[in-house]
């Protein structure tokens, strides 16, 4: 079963660039992301993100994204979310509407993730149909999470979206594949780097292909207030750490 998964993931990251061999263009983008998240129980987590991004070979701004979001743990392997997201750019605004199921399977020494999520995006909130521009995504992805060395986390991911838009038919517009290696500074802190390779699968939706080299910092933010002495220590009591501490991760 194991070795079944890798073999697939790593076919697919292979193959994925090749899905789509009409002529299409090819641009290298750097993403930022500064995340916050805050356990606020045991079943809820409150996350908040800024982004921004630099296409065309990373030389230009492209947007900035800002985010809120909550997380409910239903059981120890199942989760929904629900988010809202803001972008801007100099061309235009855009809103975003998402909500998911996540589930993990357990292997051995790694994890399988399995979610399920439908996002609604509108670029205005008015009675005039084309002026909004509404479309919807259904996004599935399967991430395969491999921790190692206590703090260091490996992952692979791979994402069709299905694009669903009135009075269209639906059709899969691009597959997002990532592969991330994050590292837990300590209980606060977390830094993750990440290569994102996204072909486009329509040309109606788009006529190039991204790739991706992102920057995550992720701070989590102490709930009781003696905490806070330990939110700068670079190591942690190995003795109290049950397992290894994922970051969030809407990608």
């Amino acid at each position: 079963m194991t070795r079944l998964t890798t073999k697939l993931f790593i076919l697919f990251f292979i193959a994925s660039p090749l899905l789509n061999a009409q002529q299409v263009k090819s641009d290298f983008s750097t993403w930022y992301w500064l995340q916050l998240k805050y356990k606020a129980s045991k079943k809820w987590n409150i996350n908040a993100q800024f982004q921004s991004r630099f296409n065309h070979n990373s030389t230009d701004f492209d947007k900035s994204n800002f985010f809120l979001s909550g997380e409910y743990k239903i059981t120890k392997a199942l989760s929904a979310e629900l988010l809202g997201q803001y972008t801007t750019s100099y061309t235009d605004n855009q809103y975003t509407l998402y909500s998911g199921i996540n589930y993990r399977f357990n292997i051995k020494f790694m994890s399988l993730y399995f979610r399920s999520s439908i996002q609604t995006k509108t670029n205005h909130f008015s009675s005039d149909f084309n002026y909004n521009n509404p479309y919807s995504e259904w996004r599935n992805r399967l991430r395969l999470s491999i921790p190692f060395h206590e703090d260091w986390t490996f992952s692979l991911s791979t994402e069709p979206y299905l694009n669903l838009q009135k009075n269209k038919v639906a059709y899969f517009s691009r597959v997002r594949n990532i592969a991330m290696l994050s590292y837990n500074v300590n209980e606060y802190h977390s830094i993750t780097m990440f290569y994102l390779v996204e072909p486009t699968l329509n040309a109606y939706y788009s006529g190039k292909n991204n790739f991706v080299l992102g920057f995550t910092y992720q701070i989590s933010i102490p709930k009781k207030a003696k905490e806070w002495k330990h939110f700068f220590d670079v190591k942690e009591n190995k003795k109290d750490k049950k397992e290894t501490k994922e970051i969030y991760n809407y990608l």
